[in-house]
């Protein structure tokens, strides 16, 4: 016996809740900047370059891909309408970590200007 091991069913509801969960706005914002700070960590662990950890949790913000505002921007209504912007809008999927400078400089701007940066 482990006591740190997760039984069938909580392996299944973590899956479950990072699948459908939420989190991109309010209090479950800190929750998926946790996530993303700790899948960013291990991705700077492997790649040796532990140095840059503990500098970037006090400047990194969450960043929607598709943004919050995607309706302000007309390439963004082209592509996405109001039922499925919803649905992925607070996604894990549709989140990033970005200091806050460049953060603030792409905005609202398009997935293919966001992916330069």
């Amino acid at each position: 016996y482990n006591p740190l091991s997760l039984s069938s069913k909580e392996r299944h509801a973590i899956i479950d809740n990072l699948e459908n969960g939420e989190f991109g706005k309010g209090m479950d914002s800190k929750i998926g900047k946790a996530i993303l700070e700790r899948l960013n960590e291990h991705e700077l662990i492997t790649s040796s370059q532990v140095k840059k950890i503990q500098y970037m949790h006090s400047t990194l913000q969450i960043e929607h891909i598709l943004p919050q505002k995607y309706n302000k921007v007309a390439k963004w209504i082209e592509e996405w309408n109001e039922d499925d912007a919803e649905l992925w809008m607070h996604r894990l999927g549709n989140l990033v970590l970005l200091n806050q400078k460049l953060n603030s400089k792409i905005s609202n701007g398009h997935f293919v200007e966001k992916i330069k940066h």
